[in-house]
């Protein structure tokens, strides 16, 4: 029995520890990255404004020197003594910030929703008429049936509040993303056990306002977040309090958050590789009877709403694209950056008579061939993935600004929409994004390290986030890219960021005491 139990300590311990050297690599090299070089997504409200990255080098000189002043500042916060009552109040003043924000956003920048937000909120809006030729009239939703999820809940919404309360709808995902910051204290809190994590968690939540200004953007991107991280809380909850009462919310937010958009597939994925290692090194073996039901209302949610939606359209939609055709795309390119969106998933099973089968076979033809490409010009292969990758995780306003001045094709893009994204103010704002995601990324480092050479600081628990990041990064690197998709995990980066901190300020201490002690 105790070998059993050494064996599975041990997996667990492995498991982490590949998951800590994955998650330092990355984020080591995107704070290397981030000092030389800055993504930037442009912007020309012409009526097809696609996103376009430009790279753009930076003051490396400039970036070390601000970044010094804002580890040393976060180092000396460390050094304050913090109660928990002061973090609380922070906290609840950084998120009611944020959420002023939000809200100004919203209604000063007055967007209106484009491309698959358009096609989804007008979907609901005729749907709400009685017009239900609109779910079939332009093949949408037989090309992507999963998006029936964030349309029935667009029609709920919007037959509850009216078909135009686009606005209202809007500050909808302001709640959700208030809702996203609250679940990171409470995490931060769980996690760390520590005030000062807990105030420079706040203070950072306050300061990355990028989720915040994304709301104008009618999508399952924002709730889905918030679902998810939530999710996230209550399965630390459960391992830390060993309570399986805490993992029914987990289980039914998780499943709601892939029902709104399928990339939380990442989250639910790292949740249940945890639980594992946790149910065998604790032998709670009920445990995995709530990953099986996690796996299975997230797999028939979507079914369902797509069933909800081909009886009022009166015809199946079909099994729509393959996924494999975004892994296609990832690996293609495309005018606006290496293995961003390039028109495949959108015509490929049109071109194969809405055939899944078909459509499926010319995909790993079409891959075949790529990859048979990409393996016989290396250094292209390097450049390719180089570019890809940097593009989404080392853009840090993750196209907000962009996905607001997108969003207006009938009428005239508001003033605050062009000032932000031309000119000094466009400018101011992507330095300070950068500034802080460069802060954000090597504290993050830090911490990674830390979890890389320290067994004890390592758990399930904590290890969940940086299992999902790891999961991001490599699914990101391989399907189609955008820098939008790398925005819902910056709330979960924070608490990373201010342990990091807080081992860095214990480092520098403890090296003073020597030297101080061996000058005695």
């Amino acid at each position: 029995m105790e070998d059993k139990k050494s064996f599975s300590k041990g997996l667990s311990n492995v498991a982490q520890w590949i998951v800590a050297l994955i998650s330092f690599l990355a984020f080591a090299f995107f704070s290397l990255v981030g000092l030389v070089q800055t993504c930037h997504v442009d912007i020309d409200f012409s009526k097809d404004n696609i996103e376009h990255v430009t790279f753009l080098n930076d003051n490396i000189l400039l970036n070390l020197v601000i970044l010094l002043v804002l580890v040393v500042l976060a180092v000396l916060l460390m050094r304050v003594s913090v109660k928990r009552k002061t973090a609380v109040w922070v906290g609840a003043a950084s998120i009611a910030v944020s959420a002023g924000i939000g809200v100004w956003w919203v209604l000063s920048s007055k967007s209106l929703p484009s491309a698959d937000s358009l096609r989804i909120i007008t979907a609901a809006q005729e749907v709400i008429k009685g017009n239900m030729s609109a779910l079939t009239e332009t093949f949408y939703f037989k090309t992507y049936p999963f998006q029936t999820g964030y349309l029935l809940f667009a029609e709920g919404f919007l037959r509850l509040f009216g078909s135009g309360a686009l606005i209202p709808f809007q500050l909808l995902n302001v709640l959700f993303v208030v809702a996203a910051e609250v679940a990171m204290l409470l995490i931060a809190k769980e996690l760390f056990h520590d005030p000062r994590v807990e105030l420079l968690t706040a203070i950072l939540l306050g300061l990355c306002i990028q989720p915040m200004l994304l709301s104008t953007f009618l999508y399952g991107t924002l709730p889905g977040m918030a679902f998810a991280i939530w999710s996230v809380y209550f399965v630390i909850r459960s391992m830390r309090t060993q309570k399986l009462t805490a993992l029914i919310p987990a289980v039914i937010l998780i499943a709601l958050a892939i029902f709104l958009k399928k990339n939380f597939w990442i989250v639910l994925l790292a949740e249940s590789i945890l639980l594992l290692l946790f149910i065998l090194r604790e032998k709670k073996w009920a445990i995995a009877s709530f990953v099986v039901v996690a796996v299975a209302l997230s797999l028939v949610l979507p079914t369902i709403s797509q069933k909800i939606y081909e009886d009022k359209a009166g015809e199946p939609f079909g099994k729509g694209t393959p996924q494999m055709a975004w892994l296609v795309t990832g690996f293609r390119d495309s005018s606006l950056c290496a293995g961003w969106y390039n028109g495949y998933t959108n015509n490929i099973l049109m071109q194969n008579d809405y055939n899944y089968d078909t459509t499926l076979e010319q995909c790993k033809l079409d891959f075949a061939e790529r990859v048979d490409e990409l393996i016989h010009r290396p250094i292209y292969l390097g450049s390719f993935f180089y570019h890809k990758i940097t593009s989404q995780w080392n853009e840090p306003a993750y196209q907000t600004i962009w996905s607001s001045a997108t969003s207006d094709r009938s009428g005239e893009v508001s003033d605050l929409i062009k000032s932000f994204s031309k000119g000094e103010a466009s400018d101011a704002f992507n330095a300070y994004c950068n500034q802080l995601m460069q802060f954000v990324y090597v504290a993050m480092t830090i911490a990674f390290f830390v979890f890389l050479r320290k067994k004890e600081e390592r758990s399930e628990a904590r290890m969940i986030i940086p299992t999902i990041l790891v999961g991001a990064v490599l699914y990101h690197a391989l399907f189609e890219a955008k820098s939008q998709y790398a925005i819902i995990y910056v709330p979960m980066m924070l608490p990373y960021a201010a342990y990091g901190v807080k081992r860095l300020s214990e480092a520098i201490l403890k090296k003073k005491q020597t030297a101080e002690k061996t000058e005695e």
